[in-house]
């Protein structure tokens, strides 16, 4: 009571746990619900690592759905394009085993629709994260791992922008964001100097952890990558870039690995305390 007799109007603010949540002005002090609990049904007692990762399970389906279509509809459209377009023969066009997958990058430039899912995407991507909040102690906004991330997102909108058969700009963006993908998605080392930063401690996920599954999947990315650049360089340095090979399936297996460590590195960053 104050002096006038009437109640202390700071009883009506204070939160108190054991009382009922829906009381008028009991949601002063609770913790405030996160944006992905928020789309997430009754997820307020989950890692938020989780939910992250589970919705960039969608997005990372979603684009290999895609990109898979749009390869077999040039192949299968092969001989509409490949003189006037690719600037290759029609005999390459013919493969007697049946189906043999092209580049990923043909694919997505050459029809229109995917064309514009590709830019499109990534420019949704990176506002996605560019808008996802930090766990309440999470670390802030810092320039390892998010941003060069987003940053690696708008390029790969861009090289898609360009004309990829009239010259080699196309390749030159893919090749500046995956860099910047695989550099910034690694795992890190807590007693490395320059790999310190972008260490994030362990969590349960999966069977495995969350940094053993983190470690494993940027392995298989690099890998599939140095497979698909040292096939790239061999046909290069022979003549020509074949239209067709079973080994541009490393090229689809390092985008798509790479594309989901997207989502568990900003997950890992953004519920880590470090």
């Amino acid at each position: 009571m104050n002096n006038q007799g009437y109640p202390n109007s700071s009883h009506f603010l204070r939160w108190n746990s054991d009382e009922p949540s829906n009381k008028v002005g009991s949601t002063i002090g609770q913790k405030k619900t996160g944006w992905f609990q928020s789309i997430c049904c009754d997820a307020k007692d989950r890692l938020e690592v989780d939910i992250k990762c589970e919705i960039w399970t969608i997005f990372t389906s979603i684009l290999i759905i895609m990109s898979t279509i749009a390869v077999f509809i040039t192949v299968d459209q092969c001989e509409d394009d490949v003189v006037s377009v690719w600037n290759h023969t029609k005999e390459e066009c013919n493969d007697p085993e049946g189906f043999c997958p092209m580049l990923l990058s043909r694919a997505l430039t050459t029809l229109d629709w995917a064309r514009a899912f590709s830019i499109s995407f990534a420019i949704i991507a990176a506002g996605f994260i560019l808008i996802t909040p930090l766990s309440e102690g999470g670390i802030t906004h810092k320039p390892f791992i998010k941003i060069p991330l987003i940053v690696a997102l708008f390029i790969f909108s861009d090289a898609f922008v360009v004309n990829m058969f009239e010259n080699d700009v196309h390749a030159y963006l893919i090749g500046s964001g995956a860099g910047i993908a695989i550099l910034f998605t690694i795992p890190g080392c807590k007693n490395v100097t320059c790999f310190k930063h972008c260490y994030r401690a362990d969590k349960p996920f999966g069977p495995c952890g969350l940094r053993n599954t983190w470690w494993i999947l940027w392995i298989t990315m690099v890998i599939s990558g140095t497979i698909f650049i040292g096939f790239w360089l061999i046909e290069e340095n022979a003549g020509k870039l074949p239209l067709k090979s079973w080994w541009y399936v490393s090229e689809y297996i390092f985008f798509w690995v790479m594309f989901f460590l997207v989502g568990i590195a900003i997950g890992a960053e953004e519920s880590s305390d470090n």
